[in-house]
């Protein structure tokens, strides 16, 4: 199955959520518009699966995205939500409801953290229909972006701006670096070089973009060599990419920037 992104805004225009010093149906389309616009900048395949606005059922609305991410081939399914509680001047913070853990929902959570949202962390549900009615083998995040009654958060959360916010967002569904990531601290770069660079470990995987993130699309073993016209330092790796007989651009890392440690030499 390919790697592929079921993507929705909480609610409907015409059943509405939380409402308080920002109102969580507007803002949450505004972040997956900017979502959206992101993936697609990395070359992130993915689908919505948004209810139709007119639905006006609660029930309704909740299920029939559940049923669109349902029967698609997703493997995540990411639904956008603001928090509600009462009126509080105090910070209360971002969080992500998980089934049972894993990657996508820690790094989003990590990247709204970074951004000065207090961390609320990534809690496990079992009981929110968004997270048990979806199928197996599909792995469900529900992003609480931020609390619309507290006026520390929606201050910093308009200060931050939506594109930024689903920027991150989307950082962290393709596991890239956000703009505040600390992990390597080296020069994001491109260069255009043609060579041919010679595998020295077992196995490494060619991918569809430069992040270990992207969707797997073959493998190179210890001794064999590839031609390559580009070599590229980003997201922790430096890469060699090249033009593959399909016509599309495939992407390999060669050496880990953090470490030091390389895969292979350049002949």
């Amino acid at each position: 199955m390919s790697n592929l992104i079921g993507l929705r805004a909480g609610h409907t225009l015409s059943c509405r959520g939380s409402h308080g010093f920002i109102d969580e149906t507007e803002e949450a389309r505004k972040v997956v518009k900017s979502i959206r616009k992101y993936l697609e900048a990395y070359g992130q395949k993915y689908i919505m699966c948004q209810p139709d606005e007119n639905i006006t059922s609660e029930s309704k609305e909740l299920y029939t995205g559940i049923e669109m991410a349902n029967n698609s081939n997703a493997n995540h399914f990411v639904s956008i939500h603001f928090n509600a509680f009462e009126e509080t001047s105090n910070k209360m913070g971002t969080e992500c409801y998980v089934y049972s853990p894993h990657d996508l929902a820690t790094r989003i959570n990590a990247n709204l953290t970074q951004l000065g949202f207090k961390n609320r962390g990534v809690k496990s549900s079992s009981k929110l229909a968004e997270l048990k009615k979806t199928r197996k083998g599909l792995k469900a995040t529900i992003v609480e972006v931020c609390f619309v009654d507290s006026k520390a958060d929606t201050d910093l959360y308009k200060k931050v701006g939506y594109d930024k916010i689903g920027k991150a967002i989307a950082q962290g569904i393709v596991n890239c670096q956000t703009d505040t990531d600390t992990s390597y601290k080296g020069e994001v770069s491109e260069e255009n070089k043609k060579g041919i660079f010679i595998t020295t470990t077992e196995a490494l995987n060619i991918r569809v973009l430069p992040t270990t993130e992207s969707e797997k699309v073959g493998t190179y073993y210890k001794n064999e060599s590839v031609g390559f016209d580009k070599i590229i330092k980003k997201n922790n790796y430096k890469w060699v990419s090249w033009i593959a007989y399909s016509g599309k651009r495939r992407y390999m890392a060669i050496e880990d920037l953090r470490t030091g440690k390389k895969y292979g030499y350049i002949k």
